[in-house]
This record gives C-alpha cells, structure tokens and sequence, in this order.
C-alpha cells in the first residue's frame, strides 16, 4: 500500500490545487495532488488525494483532519488501495 498518499474530503468546490499545496506544504514535501473531477461539469467533486515525499509526511498531514478549510471541515485519512 502506498503510505505515502492521503485522502482529503469535503473540500470546498471553490479550491484548487495551489490553496491545497499551500494548505497542507506545511507538513512535508508535496509531489501530486489530485482533485477528482467531474465528467458533466468540470469541477472537482469535493475530495482528492494528495502525495507526500515521505510516509512520515503524509502521516503528519492526518492530523489536519478536521481543520477548517474555506468554511469546510477536512476529512483525512490514509489513501486506500483501489
């Protein structure tokens, strides 16, 4: 499993990729972030996965869970494996 990747949730439809990396660089080197898209409108749907240099990173971004984010409360977790 890839430890090096979290899930983020319930984020705001209006963030994007650099509020995300500006949000959670805090806690180590980000090298992807993924905002899930929409296929009819375009948009993200509200989550992504976001990928740490290192599992001790993405460890520490867990605890942003439930930090407020452009009014919304983040839900994080470990990625899990599809």
């Amino acid at each position: 499993m890839d430890n090096t990747k979290i899930y983020v949730g319930n984020i705001n439809y209006t963030a994007d990729n650099k509020i995300l990396v500006e949000f959670f660089s805090k806690f180590g080197e980000i090298l992807e972030v993924m905002l899930i898209p929409d296929s009819r409108t375009g948009k993200h749907k509200g989550y992504g996965f976001i990928t740490f240099a290192t599992p001790e990173e993405a460890k520490q971004a867990l605890s942003a869970d439930g930090q407020e984010l452009l009014g919304r409360n983040l839900k994080i977790s470990l990625a899990k494996k599809s």
